[in-house]
């Protein structure tokens, strides 16, 4: 969803959006206002509810994981070069689970760790609008 959605005419206007209301505080603030605060808050319900089903340990960050697999989707997007665009739209669902394999596996690792040292896992960030 979140390729496909990046990768649309408007996914990407969207995204040159966000990038430019950060330098304009009130578009930035109905940004934040609106869907993409919303957004950002179920993609860490989704980790929260699978931390209470025990699927994740307890001390996982769902910022983390959340920036973790967006960050690089955004990247991979952003970074291939044009005429490389259809083969990389084709494998798109691939390379998707290998991304939150990848996270998945250093978020559960890194939560695991007794000397791991996340922020919002002890003050409350995980909560906050992004």
């Amino acid at each position: 969803l979140m390729y496909r959605l990046i990768t649309s005419p408007d996914g990407m206007a969207f995204f040159r959006l966000r990038v430019e209301a950060r330098s304009f505080s009130e578009l930035h603030a109905a940004l934040k206002a609106r869907a993409s605060a919303r957004s950002v808050m179920d993609a860490r319900q989704i980790v929260h509810r699978a931390i209470a089903r025990g699927e994740l340990p307890a001390g996982t960050s769902a910022a983390l994981l959340t920036d973790l697999v967006v960050g690089a989707i955004v990247n991979h997007v952003l970074a291939t070069p044009r005429q490389l665009s259809a083969a990389v739209h084709s494998r798109a669902g691939e390379y998707a689970a290998a991304v939150v394999d990848a996270a998945l596996i250093g978020a559960v690792a890194l939560a695991s760790a007794p000397s791991a040292d996340i922020p919002d896992r002890r003050d409350g960030q995980d909560q906050r609008e992004a």
